[in-house]
């Protein structure tokens, strides 16, 4: 799927219209503001063949609750869940590598999340090393320790309402 300027998709005149969402096999990326704002958006499928989920891409998805990031993904671009409200637990699996400023920002309902780390991951990459720290705690401020595929301190600022936080090394 190719990346879009905001409000460019085709469905975008619809998007007010669209609760589900079916991301087929043969897609490698998830495009920038592929569904920006579609504020009735509940559920995302994503195949296993998605390795990029873009810039924005499900930005102000408010009502998006069921979301599962398949094994294949490595990267969450920027903001790509920004506002999503809804979701209330998320798994990011060990294939993530990188994840973006404010990937999660604003996502207040997040109250479980669990990050299975890729122990061969590591962040050399890491523009900030004092940010692994920040970056761990904007969950809640919960103190953690390990390898976090995260790039920079606000990749998941505003997840603020975090309960538990598993970390399946």
């Amino acid at each position: 799927m190719p990346d879009y300027n905001p409000y460019d998709a085709p469905w975008y005149p619809v998007c007010s219209s669209i609760f589900s969402v079916v991301i087929g096999d043969n897609v490698t990326s998830i495009g920038s503001y592929a569904f920006l704002n579609c504020s009735n958006l509940t559920s995302a499928t994503i195949s296993n063949t998605v390795t990029v989920i873009g810039i924005n891409a499900f930005y102000l998805c408010s009502k998006l609750s069921s979301f599962i990031i398949p094994n294949s993904v490595t990267t969450i671009k920027g903001g790509a869940f920004i506002g999503c409200r809804s979701l209330t637990s998320i798994l990011i699996p060990k294939s993530v590598t990188n994840i973006e400023v404010y990937a999660f920002m604003d996502c207040s309902g997040l109250k479980d999340v669990t990050v299975e780390w890729n122990t061969a991951a590591s962040i050399p990459s890491l523009p900030y090393t004092e940010d692994l720290y920040a970056t761990m705690t904007a969950f809640g401020n919960l103190p953690l320790s390990a390898t976090c595929p995260c790039r920079h301190k606000s990749a998941l600022s505003g997840s603020r309402c975090l309960e538990r936080f598993r970390d399946n090394r």
